[in-house]
Order: C-alpha cells, then structure tokens, then sequence
C-alpha cells in the first residue's frame, strides 16, 4: 500500500514539471535574451555591410554629380553638394578605354599568367570590346597575330583551347569563335574546321530520357558536357548551340532535348541555375535564355520546310520547352535591378556587378525573341537607328487620351522628369519602384464602344523591355569606369579586360533596346549624346551586329562532315 502511494506522488511531481516546464523555459530563455541583448553587439551580416556601404557611395557621388537645382525645379541642399553649379559626368571615357585594350592585346603583365588557361577569352575580351567602342581597325600585322594565335589553340580533334596545346573546351570554343566574327577577315573565316568542330560537339553530347511525374510521359532531356568527359551544366548548351550556329551546322540533331535540360535548370525563383537543383544565376540565367533562343531557330527553321512541302506533321509538345514559365523568367531578371545604383545583380541578396549589365539586361530582348508573336517583336526595336539614340524629342505642351504612353506621357515625347530626374532629383530606393512590370502590364484606359455604348477598359500597350535602361546606363558611365581606362565591377574595384567587355557590352544593350533617347553627361544634346553611343550588340551571341552580318553573310564554302 505504502509502495503505491509512493508512485502516485512521483506521478503527480513529474506531471507538475511537464505542466510548469514551459513557463520555467519561457522565463529562462527572456532571461537570456536580456542578458545576451546587454552584453552582446548583433552585427550585419558582410553581404549587408557592403551593400550599405555601396548604395551610401552611389547616393554621394549623384548628389556630387547635381546641381545646385536640380533639372525637376527644386532646390538640393546637402553637405557633399558644392555651392557652385557642376556639369554632371555621365560621359563615356572612350579614347582611355581603347588605350586600355589596345596595350593589352598583344602583350601581357607577367602577373597574368594565372591565367594561362583562359587566353582565349583574354583576346575575345578585349577584340569585343573595341568592337562596341568602335574601334577596330585594327593594324593589318595585328589583326594577323590574333587570327595566328587563336588557330594555334584550335584542337586537332576539333574545338578550341584556351591556349595552344590545351584541352578542347567549350568556353574557350565560344571565346575564340566570337574572337574570330569579330575579327571578320578572310582568314579568320578560314580558321574553322568545321567538320571536326561538330563531330566534337556531336561527343560532347548527353541524350538521356525521363518520365514526367505529372502524367508519366516521357521527356527527352539532352545536354553537353564542357568537355570530353566533363561536368554538363547550362553554359554548355548555350556554347554547343551558338558555336554550331555561327559554323552553320546547327540542326534537330545537336539540339534534340536541350529545351528540357534548360526547364529543368529553372528554379523556383523563375531565373535558370547552371545545372538542376542548383541556385538561380545571372550568367547561367542568360545561357538559358539564349539556348531557348537557339532552339527556336531550328524549329522555326524546321516549320519553314514542312510548310515548303505542304507536311502538317507537329513538334511533339513533350520534346520542347517543357515546362519553363517565362512570365516567372521576366519577374526574376526585373527583381535584379537594383533600386540605389540602376545596375543588375547575379542573385538574390547579392551586390550590384557591373557585369550583370549584360549578363541580365541582354536576357530582357532575348525572352521576347522566346515569346514571339507582334507585339514581342515591336519591344526589339530592330529598325532603330543612330539618329533615334541621339535625338532630343521635344517637350509635349498639349496631348490628349490618345496620344498617351504607359507611363502617362504623350507617345513620342520626353520629359524633364523621364529625361533626368531618375538620376539626379529623385533617386529609386526599391526595384518596384524602377521596374514597375505588374502596374505597367494592369495599366487601362477607358475607350467607347460604339458597339454597345459602353465604356470598356482596355489595356495599354507595353512600350518597352522590362527594365530601366537609363538607370543601367547611369550605373555603368557613373560608377564602373577606370579613370585609367577600362570598365570594372564597381566603385572601389580595379578594372580588368572581363569588366570591360560586359560592361560595355550592357551600355550597348541599354541603348539599343532602351527608352530614348541615350543618357549623356554635359547639357545632353544630340553631339554630346552621339558621343557615349557605342554600337550595336548582338543579344544572342555578344558580337557586335555587323560583324556578325558579315560572319553569316560570308563563312561558308564545302564542309568535310565526319
């Protein structure tokens, strides 16, 4: 008895601690906290240091940039404004960075032969980015130095190295490749061994099938390894398909399944990560995109023949693009845009990079060449000329309901606002803010029916890219020019051959893809406009357009397949 009425007091002393246990917790860990929150510092992480510390330099140097009153009317006061009216300097610094590559090209410092391995795209880096500078006339016994060099790290099995003797690699492949377009004689044309070059390509390939959860179809997923024996990633696709492209052997069979490889890359986030599984990436983000592009010219290609031959036969929906939500793409690269600098980051919580001014802004014209159809077409701007870029269009007095644009301006007009306050008067804190895309796409207007009398809501149509391309060019002649020359990441960061190329190859996108007219520094008028063009860039393969014009319209002649 007496046992029992032991273990019934042991019984209701631990339910007495089990009911009591979170009030004692809840008491010990408050206790804690006070203690920790009086005796400890909580510190940002490094990621959030940084970014204050560059959107508080970004911040400075506009306001240094400004003048005393500001182009929207109001007064500026503040400590880094000088008392005096300045000139803002948003002008391209060309001549020093043509001086930077040119003393590059054809020697390099001793400390560069870390990069011994990437030599191929040392010459395409800077080849390119005289190329969008303008400045390519290049000396005849130069222009045959580059050619010689880049045939000595062609392969014997086929594809290119990124020096002589060295593996055969698909990204230096891709490098030395647009190094030739770009050079664009004769004899760069004649370097190719295209035979080998796909037959390389046609090893490098991995077709692999999958059955889909959903409804258990099978998928075919194809994707190329960056070499022989190497990992497979997005960066793969993309430089197969635009070396294949440019040697004129692109084809169903080099691109059977690489669509789907690409919708598998797509993360949750909507950007395209290097491999499935993976984080979602501005470069890998770009050689998705442009891999679907590629894709599409086959099958529109294919479509073109079938239709020749009257042959109705569909491409099976399971082998194409399985997946890949673009709508989630274009929210993804708009959320890259970062609202102090105007410039792009690669991922999420990351810093802005001026190389993400391709990488990111070229991917905006690429998913309207996936999307396709009239209005796609009109945001490509592809009849746009010089004079466009350079023009001040003048100030609307009067307009009416039918002459207004999505931003509520009359079509074809700027204004003071549009033209320069973005920099200078009111600087965009948030992306949202900058890439308005959700309100933009549910702007209306009320029209009348005559139909039925009524008054309908229609939607405005989108007038351009999905990104602030006067804000990017803010960021790249502001923020990531040398003042020796050449381009860099960003403020506080040397510039380097890398840097420069995408950086100059984003401000030719956000020109050219752009709303107009081009930022400019001084009193921004059409000369001063005309001299920070650079030119045009293809988006799919980063060669300047005409050197591409003239690759396509020229290389060729008899192909010895393997």
């Amino acid at each position: 008895m007496r046992r029992k009425e032991e273990e019934e007091e042991e019984e209701d002393e631990v339910h007495n601690m089990f009911m009591c246990a979170p009030t004692a917790a809840a008491a010990t860990f408050a206790s804690f906290d006070d203690e920790y929150i009086s005796n400890s510092v909580i510190k940002d992480s490094e990621t959030t240091v940084l970014q204050t510390e560059l959107e508080e330099t970004v911040r400075e140097m506009y306001l240094k940039n400004d003048e005393e009153e500001d182009v929207c009317g109001a007064r500026r006061t503040s400590p880094t404004t000088s008392s005096s009216r300045t000139k803002r300097t948003f002008n391209l610094e060309r001549t020093k960075h043509v001086e930077y590559c040119l003393r590059n090209v054809r020697e390099l410092h001793p400390t560069y032969v870390s990069l011994n391995s990437s030599r191929t795209w040392i010459v395409y880096w800077l080849v390119h980015s005289l190329g969008v500078l303008g400045e390519l006339d290049l000396e005849e016994d130069l222009r045959a130095d580059v050619v010689e060099f880049l045939a000595s790290c062609q392969h014997e099995s086929g594809g290119f190295g990124g020096g002589p003797g060295q593996l055969a690699h698909l990204a230096p492949t891709y490098a030395a490749m647009s190094a030739l377009v770009t050079i664009g004689t004769k004899e760069a044309m004649a370097v190719v061994d295209v035979g080998k070059l796909r037959a390389w390509l046609m090893r490098l390939k991995t077709v692999t099938t999958t059955t889909r959860k959903e409804d258990g179809e099978d998928v075919v997923v194809g994707s190329f390894a960056m070499h022989v024996d190497g990992e497979s990633d997005v960066r793969g696709s993309y430089c197969a398909l635009a070396v294949a492209h440019l040697c004129k052997v692109l084809d169903e069979e080099l691109t059977r399944g690489v669509a789907n490889y690409v919708a598998e890359c797509q993360t949750h986030e909507g950007g395209f990560a290097g491999e499935p599984g993976a984080e979602a990436h501005g470069g890998y983000a770009y050689c998705g995109i442009a891999t679907l592009v590629l894709c599409d010219m086959v099958v529109e290609k294919k479509k073109n023949e079938t239709t020749a031959k009257n042959n109705k036969k569909k491409i099976k929906q399971s082998e194409y693009k399985i997946g890949v939500d673009l709508d989630a793409f274009e929210e993804w690269l708009v959320h890259r845009q970062c609202g102090v600098e105007g410039g792009f980051n690669g991922r999420t919580n990351k810093l802005c990079d001026g190389c993400y001014s391709f990488w990111i802004g070229a991917s905006f014209p690429l998913l309207e060449m996936v999307r396709g159809g009239k209005e796609s077409k009109q945001l490509l701007f592809e009849e746009r000329t010089m004079e466009d870029l350079t023009s001040v269009p003048p100030i609307a007095s009067n307009r009416d309901e039918d002459g207004m644009d999505a931003a509520g301006d009359a079509i074809g007009t700027s204004t003071r606002d549009d033209d320069e306050c973005l920099f200078l008067g009111t600087l965009r804190d948030t992306a949202a803010e900058m890439c308005n895309l959700k309100e933009e796409n549910s702007l209306t207007i009320e029209v009348n029916n005559d139909d039925d009398a009524k008054i309908q809501k229609k939607p405005l149509a989108r007038t351009r890219l999905s990104f602030n391309a006067r804000a990017l060019q803010g960021w790249i002649l502001g923020y990531c020019q040398s003042e020796k020359g050449g381009l860099r990441d960003k403020p506080g960061k040397s510039a380097d051959f890398y840097h420069t190329c995408y950086c100059l190859s984003g401000l030719s996108v956000a020109q050219w893809y752009g709303e107009l007219p081009v930022l400019a520094g001084g009193n921004a008028t059409a000369k001063e406009r005309k001299a920070n063009v650079v030119e045009k860039t293809n988006v799919l393969l980063n060669v300047v357009e005409s050197k591409y014009t003239n690759w396509m319209d020229n290389f060729g002649g008899d192909i010895d397949m393997e």
